[in-house]
């Protein structure tokens, strides 16, 4: 996964260097990560995708939303966040 950044608008072009250290700072760990788990087993690689893929799906609703079962986006299981009513 590489991170990556794109201002929509040219009023926002002064804070592109801002966010380009961080994002080089996240892809530089994401590389070194990548490399140390391409150095562990098939299998262990594998439980490593698929606790993360469950713990991104089960990933909770914001703040006044309730999830009510669940959905698909972009080709993912998520959960369906609805607004909790009064």
């Amino acid at each position: 996964m590489t991170f990556k950044y794109k201002l929509a608008e040219d009023k926002h072009a002064g804070t592109k260097g801002m966010f380009d250290k961080q994002l080089d700072k996240w892809n530089k760990e994401w590389e070194e990560d990548k490399a140390e788990i391409a150095k562990l087993p098939k299998e262990i690689q594998d439980k490593i995708k698929n606790a993360a893929k469950k713990a991104l799906s089960e990933k909770k609703c914001w703040d006044g939303y309730e999830s009510q079962g669940k959905k698909m986006k972009d080709g993912k299981l998520v959960n369906d966040c609805k607004p909790i009513k009064k």
